[in-house]
């Protein structure tokens, strides 16, 4: 698929942020107010007033910070929701509009010992605001390529691979609870569309020969082939093999949202390719399936 150019997504017609940003601002003051994050909920006040109800929370003396909310319908763990994506000061009614501000200001509020959580915080609403940019600047592409490979129509898209093009949509799609749940940490643009479920990428899946004290596998010694573990195509910068790539039949592949790694497709020998290899990416453990010998010897 082309790779369109990111573009900065248009200010809204209020003049306000950008869409993307108040989205992800919205999520965030929600998921604070839910989990009472320095008494948000807990420690404020309801003002009601001409535009609707407000929460005051005091801030120092003879100032306090402002909350928009509502009610959240349907409630989701909180009957009540943000309603702007602002957090404003009494004193002055300067508005905060965007999560580093926000989560600078609160901070100080906050015990001590929490108060480093915040700087990281910021940092993952930081990865999921750029990834929510780098969706919008693709969405049109992403769904041009998916329409065009499995039809117009997706209640038409069926088997294995149809499952995948519902994986990168379902990777587009924000998650109930959890604000930055589109950032990943320690990825680039070109990383993220090269391997991220979202993009719908194809990659080839080979082997690596390793000396059998250095494979790491788990599998009982009746079943394992010890010395062989599945390679990913494209290994973190900086990381390092003790082995060599093995030449000959490779499975295409593309990732698979559910288990953050890539889901083989058939090959010219599908009775002897992997189902399923871990990448380097993913937080779930997995156990390699084990690799028959290779016919084709290693590379030099």
């Amino acid at each position: 698929m082309s790779h369109s150019p990111v573009h900065p997504v248009p200010p809204a017609a209020d003049g306000g942020p950008p869409a993307d940003e108040r989205d992800l601002l919205l999520q965030v003051l929600d998921a604070l107010l839910r989990e009472d994050v320095v008494g948000l909920r807990s420690r404020s006040t309801p003002l009601d007033r001409p535009d609707g109800r407000w929460l005051r929370l005091p801030a120092g003396p003879g100032d306090a910070w402002l909350l928009p909310v509502r009610p959240a319908e349907p409630g989701f763990q909180s009957d009540t929701a943000t309603r702007l994506p602002l957090l404003r000061r009494e004193s002055d009614g300067r508005d905060l509009t965007t999560a580093d501000a926000i989560l600078t200001t609160l901070a100080p509020l906050a015990d001590p010992r929490d108060r480093d959580g915040f700087d990281a915080f910021a940092a993952e609403c930081r990865r999921a605001l750029a990834a929510r940019r780098l969706h919008t600047a693709t969405q049109e592409a992403v769904t041009t390529a998916l329409t065009a490979r499995y039809g117009p129509h997706p209640a038409d898209w069926t088997g294995p691979a149809a499952a995948l093009a519902f994986d990168t949509l379902a990777a587009r799609i924000d998650h109930p609870v959890h604000p930055t749940g589109r950032g990943r940490a320690g990825l680039g643009e070109a990383e993220l569309r090269s391997g991220a479920p979202e993009f719908h990428p194809r990659l080839r899946l080979r082997r690596l020969l390793l000396p059998r004290d250095r494979a790491p596998s788990t599998a009982p010694p009746r079943t394992r082939t010890p010395g062989r573990t599945p390679r990913h195509p494209a290994p973190r910068p900086g990381t390092t093999s003790p082995g060599r790539t093995c030449r000959g039949r490779t499975a295409t592949a593309s990732p698979c949202r559910s288990i953050r790694s890539p889901r083989a497709r058939p090959c010219a020998a599908p009775s002897r390719t992997p189902a399923s290899t871990p990448s380097p990416h993913s937080t779930t453990p997995r156990t390699p399936r084990p690799y028959p010998p290779c016919p084709c010897g290693p590379s030099p």
